[in-house]
């Protein structure tokens, strides 16, 4: 069958929208290899082809700083992409929330 991956750029249409693709997406890798799912190595693979925009370049800079943990531990890396793409989430005000108790905390 053909596989329509979501994608998720820079252009989602509103916050709940990056919740709705990693649904859509983790869907599709649970029918992977006859309903057993996908590797979690492939997972990553793949979820970079879906990405556009600041949304890319989030993977691509946790990627390039847990380089040697891709092959020891993929599913932790996918899991920390996936965390900071759920950031996009917020709404203005909880985003302001959450950095300045962020900054409360580390000053």
């Amino acid at each position: 069958p053909k596989i329509f991956w979501p994608k998720l750029n820079d252009d989602g249409p509103r916050g709940n929208y990056v919740d709705e693709f990693f649904k859509a997406f983790e869907k599709i890798f649970a029918l992977n290899e006859g309903g057993k799912g996908m590797a979690p190595k492939e997972q990553l693979v793949v979820l970079r082809s879906t990405l556009g925009g600041s949304r890319k370049t989030v993977y691509n800079n946790i990627l390039e700083t847990h380089e040697k943990e891709v092959d020891k531990d993929p599913e932790d890396v996918y899991q920390e992409i996936k965390s900071m793409l759920m950031r996009f989430t917020e709404a203005p005000i909880e985003r302001l929330i959450r950095v300045q108790a962020e900054w409360v905390v580390k000053h």
